[in-house]
């Protein structure tokens, strides 16, 4: 039968192997908790990567952009272009009908 001194030693070892065991399981926990964040977390390294491959992606993206933009302000500067042009023919024209006295309907 067991005795006072045998419980007492045996709830001892028993408190240790639940310490022991208890600490594994947090260090453990620890060790996966770590390596998840680190997994969730961006690293520097990483973030220069990512920004320069989205830096390649916007300009992939906006180049088309741009091009059209350049387009239209070249059409839109040959329209300025073409507006002048057409307002001096009519002046001239207007100037040729005055001096032989045509006159001219819109």
């Amino acid at each position: 039968m067991l005795n006072d001194n045998d419980i007492k030693k045996i709830g001892e070892v028993v408190d240790i192997k639940i310490k022991e065991n208890n600490k594994t399981i947090i260090d453990d926990l620890r060790k996966k908790l770590v390596g998840d964040l680190v997994e969730v977390f961006v690293t520097k390294t990483d973030f220069e990567g990512f920004k320069d491959e989205y830096k390649q992606e916007f300009a992939k993206a906006f180049n088309p952009i741009d091009k059209k933009i350049g387009q239209e302000a070249d059409e839109a500067q040959e329209q300025i272009m073409l507006k002048s042009k057409v307002d001096r023919h009519e002046k001239w024209i207007g100037q040729i009908a005055h001096k032989v006295d045509l006159k001219l309907e819109s």
